[in-house]
């Protein structure tokens, strides 16, 4: 709130992040000029989120890369807060999900759900490690995006240190190498969510700029190719 001073103007604020700015002016012979208003509208981010947001739903789940050697940090920065991300599996290929609290009030709670971000994947294991980690595990029967939806156990504990680390890993030999680049098209614009493999069965979807990371076996190739929308 903004306290007035004398005749000289004043302002008041109306609601987070948008003020109303009445401004007006007195002379020495006590003509009062028009106020003028004045509207300043920050379109700032919201307190505490992560630098995944915003990823509270399907079509704006995040992109993660399998087996990277760096855990993504997440946190249910508001009430309700849900974290969604997805990734390219692969027939026949089995994939690791393991989660770790950071914070004392964090207990994710995470689903795994089919290409339509809607059905539940039922055949999964579960199990919690020596070290409280929850793992989830499940053995992918066709080609196809899979999602991740994470919620706090209690909806309405929330904020920066509601947290956890999360990444999602498949068994691969200790040799591994690293692919990147872009997909873009023939004007070079970038194709996001294009689907990359390796010959081994390492995956990836092209993020929003295009840019992409398969962590495979040595001595493997790569293809990409666009998903059919």
């Amino acid at each position: 709130m903004f306290p007035e001073k004398g005749n000289s103007g004043f302002g008041r604020e109306i609601k987070k992040f948008e003020l109303f700015l009445n401004f007006s002016e007195e002379d020495a012979e006590g003509f009062v000029c028009p106020y003028a208003v004045t509207t300043v509208t920050w379109a700032g981010d919201e307190p505490d989120a992560d630098e995944h947001e915003n990823d509270n739903s399907s079509g704006k789940a995040g992109h993660i890369t399998l087996n990277d050697t760096v855990l993504q940090h997440r946190s249910f920065h508001r009430a309700d807060d849900a974290d969604w991300l997805k990734f390219l599996a692969l027939p026949g290929k089995s994939y690791n999900i393991r989660i770790l609290s950071t914070g004392a009030a964090c207990d994710p709670v995470a689903e795994i759900l089919r290409n339509d971000g809607v059905a539940l994947l039922s055949d999964v294991e579960r199990e919690t490690g020596p070290d409280g980690a929850q793992h989830i595990g499940f053995t992918c029967k066709a080609s196809d995006i899979r999602f991740v939806r994470l919620r706090n156990a209690d909806s309405g504990v929330f904020g920066k240190d509601v947290s956890y680390d999360l990444e999602i890993y498949r068994p691969a030999a200790s040799d591994t190498g690293t692919i990147q680049g872009v997909v873009t098209d023939i004007s070079g614009n970038p194709i996001p969510d294009a689907s990359l493999m390796t010959s081994d069965g390492g995956t990836d979807l092209s993020r929003n700029d295009g840019t992409y990371t398969v962590i495979t076996p040595a001595s493997v190739s790569h293809c990409p190719r666009r998903r059919r929308s």
